[in-house]
């Protein structure tokens, strides 16, 4: 003797197993994303950090000009100050 088995007792199988694979994708796709997510944050803290590190570099440097340029300008000062003092007045 066969027994029918009726088709709802058949889709509840079905359709705990589509629910288990939809989550598992889920689950899946989550961590991928999670995953790229922590790559792309990786990388921008990165190119901040070498940034930074290159305009510390710049300021640096322009500080050494600077202070060049000061030095400069008052030995300019100081040469320009003497020759007006060498110079006969009149």
């Amino acid at each position: 003797m066969s027994r029918v088995i009726p088709k709802r007792d058949k889709k509840r199988p079905q359709d705990r197993n589509a629910q288990r694979a939809t989550r598992q994708r889920t689950k899946d796709c989550l961590a991928l994303l999670e995953l790229q997510v922590s790559q792309l944050q990786g990388g921008a803290d990165k190119a901040l950090s070498d940034e930074l590190r290159q305009m510390r570099k710049e300021r640096d440097e322009l500080g050494t000009l600077a202070d060049d340029l000061v030095t400069i300008a008052e030995a300019t000062k100081s040469a320009l100050e003497s020759s007006n003092n060498e110079a006969p007045q009149t």
